[in-house]
């Protein structure tokens, strides 16, 4: 196999939101996981804000189990093959191309730190810094995971299904939400009690990587945009410590 072809065949497969899927069960089955052995002993778990946002959703509708929350995202992600199935009757698990997803989020992950943060690339809010590398690893996992499923496979592909619906162009609906959604995810990160304090430097920041992560969805798939996240946050939060 020919390098253009491996190429042209790993970027189709690694985008696939099949792929995705399967990409993140175990990322997400670790990050329940750090859960329980970091909190076993406390009353309550601290859990990343979109994470919250969407448990709340279950809440209000009745279920407020957390185990319950858990297994039902698992038997979500098995409806979805589930009805894909003859889509993917022939789909192959390809642990190579994995790796390669897995290194791919790392690399751009370690580009957004340089993008975001040249000036200082150990710039951090004080208020957040955990010497727990684990503790970081679990807070990296939460942002990494649910923030992306909020804000780029619901929020982004809701706007934009919606300006579409409107006759917007292709162009124009992509532009209109990657911007909406950036606004948003900026914003986000200065709601709630554990929020951060807002200064329009950080805001900033925090909206170009919105736009990142959004350019990175679109052309790469949720999976390494979480993988992106993720990567960037426990640079971010790990490398001051180390």
């Amino acid at each position: 196999m020919n390098n253009s072809r491996f190429s042209t065949q790993y970027f189709t497969y690694s985008k696939d939101i099949y792929t995705s899927v399967l990409f993140l069960c175990p990322l997400l089955l670790l990050y329940e996981i750090l859960s329980y052995i970091i909190f076993n002993n406390s009353s309550f778990h601290i859990r990343n804000s979109a994470d919250v946002f969407i448990r709340n959703i279950f809440y209000y509708i009745g279920y407020s189990s957390q185990l319950l929350y858990f297994l039902l995202l698992f038997v979500f992600m098995l409806i979805f093959l589930y009805f894909n199935k003859e889509k993917y009757e022939n789909y192959i698990f390809k642990f190579n191309y994995f790796c390669l997803m897995l290194l791919e989020g790392i690399l751009l992950g370690t580009c957004l730190l340089v993008l975001l943060n040249s000036y200082n690339i150990f710039y951090i809010n004080e208020f957040i810094i955990n010497t727990n590398i684990f503790t970081n690893f679990y807070y990296c996992l939460g942002a990494g995971i649910w923030e992306e499923v909020l804000f780029r496979l619901i929020l982004y592909n809701l706007l934009y299904r919606i300006m579409i619906l409107f006759s917007f162009s292709k162009i124009h609906s992509t532009l209109i939400s990657i911007f909406i959604t950036s606004i948003m995810f900026s914003t986000f990160h200065y709601i709630g009690s554990m929020a951060d304090y807002f200064t329009i430097n950080t805001f900033i920041i925090r909206f170009v990587g919105g736009v990142f992560l959004c350019l990175i969805y679109i052309k790469r798939g949720l999976g390494i945009t979480s993988m992106t996240h993720y990567s960037y946050d426990v640079l971010l939060l790990t490398l001051p410590i180390i």
